[in-house]
C-alpha cells in the first residue's frame, strides 16, 4: 500500500511544510526548479504553513485547556455533587424541580455479567477518533494494541466524554498498520462489566 508523501495530520503537515520552506531555496537548482517556479512553489508552501501553524497552536492550546478542565472537574465536581445530594434531601425539593435543574440522571444499573460500552473508530486528519456509548457507566478506559500484539495499552483512562483521540505515530514511519481497540466501563474509579466488542482499523498515519 502506497501512502501520500504529503502528511494529513496537522502537526506532521506543518513540519513537512517547514521542511519545504527551509530546504527548497538551497536545493531548487539541483532539481531544475527555475526562479519563477520556486517563487510560486514557496508562495503556496508559506500560505499553507501559516495556516497550519495557527491550527497546531490552537490544538496545543485546546489540549492544555482540556487537561486543565479535567483537573478542575476532579476537584470541583465532587463539591457540586455534594451540594446536589444535600439539596435533594430538603423538604422543598420536588421531582419537577430536579428535572428543571437537571439533577435527575438516567435510570438503570450496571450488571457486570452483561453491561459493556460500545465503540467505533475512524481516521480524521491523521488521527484515530474513538467514539462510543457508555450506558450506565461513569467513564471508560480505552485500550489499543497493534494486530498480533498480546498486550493492550491504555489510550485514555477514566474518560467521561467521547470522542477520544489517539495520535500515537506509526511503529514504522510510512508503513500502515492494523490497530485494535476496546473499552472497559468505569464505576467508582474501578473497571466493571464486560469489555466492549473489539474493533479494528487500518491506520496509515
Amino acid at each position: 500500500m502506497t501512502t501520500d508523501y504529503i502528511p494529513t495530520s496537522y502537526k506532521t503537515l506543518r513540519d513537512w511544510l517547514q521542511t519545504q520552506h527551509d530546504q527548497i531555496p538551497a536545493n531548487a537548482p539541483t532539481i531544475g526548479m527555475s526562479g519563477d517556479e520556486q517563487t510560486i512553489f514557496l508562495n503556496s508552501v508559506n500560505i499553507l504553513l501559516a495556516s497550519a501553524n495557527d491550527v497546531v497552536d490552537l490544538m496545543d492550546k485546546l489540549d492544555r485547556l482540556t487537561a486543565d478542565l479535567q483537573a478542575l472537574e476532579d476537584i470541583h465536581l465532587p463539591i457540586i455533587r455534594q451540594g446536589v445530594k444535600r439539596g435533594k434531601t430538603h423538604s422543598g425539593y420536588t421531582p419537577g424541580l430536579g428535572q428543571l435543574l437537571g439533577w435527575i440522571g438516567g435510570g438503570g444499573s450496571i450488571d457486570p455479567a452483561i453491561s459493556q460500552p460500545s465503540i467505533s473508530v475512524s481516521v480524521h486528519l491523521g488521527k484515530i477518533h474513538v467514539d462510543g456509548q457508555k450506558p450506565g457507566f461513569e467513564a471508560v478506559t480505552v485500550y489499543r494494541r497493534r494486530k498480533g500484539e498480546p498486550d493492550w495499552t491504555p489510550v485514555a483512562i477514566r474518560k467521561r466524554k467521547f470522542p477520544i483521540i489517539d495520535d500515537a505515530p506509526l511503529a514504522i514511519l510510512g508503513t500502515p498498520e492494523v490497530r485494535e481497540y476496546r473499552a472497559v466501563g468505569i464505576m467508582n474509579d474501578e473497571e466493571i462489566g464486560q469489555p466492549s466488542v473489539m474493533v479494528e482499523i487500518v491506520f496509515a498515519g
